[in-house]
């Protein structure tokens, strides 16, 4: 089959690796593997993620720019649960099984961003009305070596007066290094791990702009507590697991936390809806109804990480393309990552996983249009 590669030892072999690795977890110095006869539940859609594995391979198959698109790894998570529903570590298990989905740490790049600004809005000292110079500047650094920190834009030029929101959506850097400094990097760094960012991240105003590195699958669980209006879910592949008599020997127990006020998520999230309808993120709007879709696109120095970070009510998903040398790319989060999420999702879509159908969707849209009208 398209996807799994004739070497791959069992369907959905990147998720059922990586369940495998949970069990041996959870049954740390028990006989009860080796015994067998285990059931086990997961949290996969099966048809989604042998579907996502088709387009994953599909799109490496194709060239950008006459060169190829790298490795890449896609995540996919129900925000109301923090259930797993797709993950893939690779192209294709076959010719690679290196699960990059959950042992790849990658530059995060400007998928960061909507933490900092998360931080801030939760904090009220910015509204996605205020006004900030984006201009040349140089930051004072107290700590470490470098004395000073000088960021520029992606295009090298600088705005002038802008708003926080259209900050965001072009995706400037000075900007959203001054509302780093106006938090203070200590809230951007509390919030991130708020969230579910669980890699270190270090103590420095070039955190703003994504210098730190982080897993796909992180990424993923931080975006679905934003579109599950700040309620953090922790994430999980196994529901349940039963033995060989068929007593319950496992069960998840749902660890659910505020990480962010709704007010602050609501503000958040219309700001990331401006993204895809008119700023960087356009490209994950393609070809499906996208009428729910927030999200960022993220691009690492010299290209060498390609991202896209979205959701709709219903469905969170991380897009990372890249190389294990960790050389660049022939494009941006915006030209490499977002088409294949838009793909993706518009196959979710099709299936209903990435609809509003749900009762709990259309609690999370009305209360983000309530939210957005007040």
């Amino acid at each position: 089959r398209l996807g799994r590669g004739s070497a791959a030892p069992y369907r959905a072999p990147f998720f059922v690796s990586e369940v495998l690795y949970h069990l041996k977890e959870l049954f740390a110095g028990e006989d009860v593997l080796s015994q067998g006869g285990l059931k086990v539940h997961t949290t996969l859609d099966l048809a989604l993620q042998e579907k996502a594995e088709e387009l994953v391979l599909q799109d490496g198959l194709s060239m950008l720019g006459g060169e190829d698109k790298g490795e890449a790894a896609l995540v996919a998570i129900d925000p109301a649960q923090g259930a797993v529903r797709v993950l893939i570590g690779g192209r294709e298990y076959a010719n690679s099984p290196f699960n990059r989905a959950v042992l790849s740490r990658r530059s995060a790049g400007s998928t960061f961003k909507p933490f900092v600004y998360l931080a801030a809005l939760a904090e009220g000292v910015v509204n996605p009305s205020t006004l900030l110079q984006d201009e040349e500047q140089t930051f004072e650094v107290p700590e470490g070596e470098e004395k000073t920190y000088q960021p520029v834009n992606y295009t090298r030029k600088f705005k002038g007066t802008v708003s926080l929101r259209d900050c965001l959506v072009e995706s400037l850097n000075v900007p959203t290094v001054k509302v780093a400094e106006m938090v203070g990097i200590d809230k951007v760094i509390s919030m991130a791990h708020k969230l579910g960012i669980t890699s270190h991240l270090p103590n420095a105003l070039s955190l703003a702009l994504g210098s730190c590195e982080t897993t796909p699958l992180e990424m993923c669980v931080a975006y679905a507590t934003i579109a599950a209006g700040g309620v953090y879910s922790k994430p999980h592949l196994i529901t349940k697991v039963r033995d060989r008599t068929g007593s319950v020997v496992y069960k998840h127990k749902g660890a659910r936390r505020l990480a962010a006020n709704a007010g602050a998520c609501a503000a958040l999230h219309s700001m990331l809806r401006a993204v895809v309808t008119r700023g960087t993120g356009q490209n994950a709007a393609a070809g499906w109804p996208a009428a729910a879709v927030a999200g960022k696109t993220g691009t690492s120095d010299e290209y060498r990480d390609a991202w896209f970070a979205g959701y709709t009510p219903s469905l969170a998903c991380v897009v990372w393309a890249g190389r294990d040398e960790n050389t660049s790319l022939p494009g941006t989060g915006a030209t490499i990552a977002a088409p294949l999420w838009a793909k993706f999702m518009r196959a979710a879509s099709a299936a209903g996983a990435a609809g509003d159908k749900s009762q709990s969707s259309r609690r999370r849209a009305n209360k983000w249009k309530g939210l957005h009208s007040a």
